[in-house]
């Protein structure tokens, strides 16, 4: 199965833009699933799936496909009341999307310069 893309084009958000607010998001996204963990580690669903709305949410905005479906996906195990042993699956597939994500973040930052604004 293919992966998606890391990100797509967002028509709003020019390269510069993308550039600048790209670390910001990512830390944004870090504390929602640390926050996420806490839930799940709580047995607190509600944060749980209120956190993966959160990310989801931002992830899309920004055209982060592979960290938006993840959380979608926790979302949707949530709303089927599923095993815990699928959820935490899906919160481990996030957490893999979420690091990918993140690492290839830094190597293309590391590979542009970035005008100040």
């Amino acid at each position: 199965m293919e992966q998606p893309p890391f990100f797509v084009k967002i028509k709003y958000l020019d390269e510069a833009s993308f550039q600048k607010l790209l670390p910001i998001l990512l830390s944004e996204l870090k504390e929602s699933f640390d926050q996420l963990i806490i839930g799940l580690k709580q047995a607190n669903l509600k944060q749980v799936g209120m956190m993966a709305h959160k990310m989801k949410g931002a992830a899309a905005s920004f055209g982060a496909v592979r960290i938006s479906e993840g959380a979608a996906r926790v979302e949707k195990v949530l709303r089927e009341h599923a095993s815990g042993n699928e959820l935490s699956k899906s919160v481990e597939m996030l957490q893999i999307a979420l690091e990918t994500t993140r690492q290839y973040s830094l190597k293309e930052l590391m590979n542009k310069d970035v005008p100040d604004t």
